[in-house]
């Protein structure tokens, strides 16, 4: 329990001093009125059973094999799309949810234009994590991560079935 005496000033309900930064984004903000308490796990509650918080999106790994395309249209079913990965700290979250050893479809392809590589969900392909000697083009089109023990990236064929990850917003 903490309660803050003073804006921006936060005590333990024992009085010692509390110094979290790891907050929400967002947060504190008092939003609509004074918010004195602080509640922990708050952004869990804005993820559905199974899912999983990180920054502004909730994750869910799904080990059902399928091709890119129904992975995708699956996410989409759920208000989601495949995951896109912004960054090596969301790369590495995202192979905490996913098996070892398990193959696992996120958003990028390159299906518009070949070597011009996007996300499902139109944010900007602007980190990688690509496997050595890829990608390798040809028909392969689809992104998957974990691939090999190095689990890093692998463009693949969009009929290869395998696990996949959505993601979609709080």
């Amino acid at each position: 329990m903490v309660n803050q005496l003073l804006d921006g000033q936060w005590l333990r309900s024992d009085g010692t001093t509390f110094d979290y930064t790891n907050w929400y984004t967002t947060e504190p903000n008092n939003n609509g009125g004074p918010e004195n308490c602080l509640e922990i796990n708050w952004a869990t509650e804005k993820c559905h059973f199974g899912w999983t918080p990180f920054g502004k999106k909730c994750y869910k790994f799904f080990p059902s094999q399928v091709d890119w395309i129904t992975a995708e249209k699956s996410c989409q079913r759920l208000n989601s799309n495949l995951a896109s990965v912004q960054s090596q700290v969301e790369n590495e979250f995202l192979l905490d949810l996913v098996p070892v050893s398990a193959r696992c479809w996120v958003g990028g392809h390159d299906g518009v234009k070949d070597g011009k590589w996007l996300w499902s969900d139109g944010t900007t392909f602007d980190y990688t994590n690509w496997c050595s000697a890829e990608p390798s083009g040809n028909t392969e089109n689809c992104l998957e991560i974990n691939w090999t023990t190095k689990r890093c990236w692998n463009d693949e064929n969009f009929s290869t079935s395998m696990g996949y990850i959505c993601a979609k917003g709080m």
